[in-house]
């Protein structure tokens, strides 16, 4: 069977009044169906960039129990990472979950093609040319949540190590990094040699970015 376009609905608020939908794309599947199993011999689902070609086998006499294999060509956006982290993600993974919350667990790297841009929130963006780690994608029965953890990429002068998983759901975005850049700036400060470690949580509607750093020169711009 074909879906020329298959769209994710996620509730927003607790009073599920508020509602975000993920275009997901195009589906094209080869499917079995046996007296206790269903077999995805190929689906493959994608818009734009992104594309995921999943193989697996749900088992009705283990409540719809999911195994298999993914591989993927993720767009940042695609996947609901926020606005400020932007990048084009490959990897290989595990299908696993139930046929009606599915997980995806791999590995992670940025395609050769697309650095990954972190422009955190008052900050100077940060370039970085590699980036490997592991990915989480859980649906969680309608109310997603995509994880990163060990995270580790590099650019020019540039390096980043994840010190907390970013984990983005309904609840927010929460996140940890380690950084080293030869320039950064920062609201109204222009920093020059820095070490600095970032923690992000959320805070309301919004997040809120917490700053420890050690830097070489620090210039206060006005």
């Amino acid at each position: 069977p074909t879906i020329g376009d298959l769209r994710y609905r996620a509730f927003l608020n607790k009073e599920k009044t508020e509602v975000k939908e993920l275009p997901l794309g195009k589906v094209t599947a080869s499917i079995v169906f046996e007296e206790d199993r269903t077999l995805f011999n190929s689906l493959r689902l994608g818009r734009d960039t992104s594309l995921l070609d999943l193989k697996g086998v749900s088992d009705s006499l283990k409540n719809d129990a999911l195994s298999g294999s993914a591989s993927y060509q993720l767009d940042s956006h695609y996947i609901g990472l926020p606005d400020w982290l932007t990048g084009l993600f490959n990897g290989n993974g595990r299908l696993q979950g139930t046929l009606g919350s599915p997980i995806i667990a791999g590995n992670l790297s940025n395609a050769p093609e697309a650095p990954l841009t972190l422009a955190f929130p008052h900050a100077s963006p940060i370039s970085l040319s590699s980036l490997a780690g592991e990915v989480n994608i859980d649906l969680n029965h309608g109310d997603p949540v995509v994880t990163l953890k060990s995270m580790k990429g590099s650019g020019e002068k540039s390096s980043l190590t994840g010190t907390q998983p970013l984990v983005f759901s309904d609840a927010g975005l929460s996140a940890g990094f380690d950084v080293t850049l030869p320039q950064f700036a920062y609201g109204p400060f222009s920093v020059a040699g820095a070490k600095a470690n970032l923690s992000i949580k959320p805070l309301g509607d919004g997040t809120v970015t917490a700053i420890r750093a050690d830097v070489d020169d620090l210039l206060v711009q006005g």
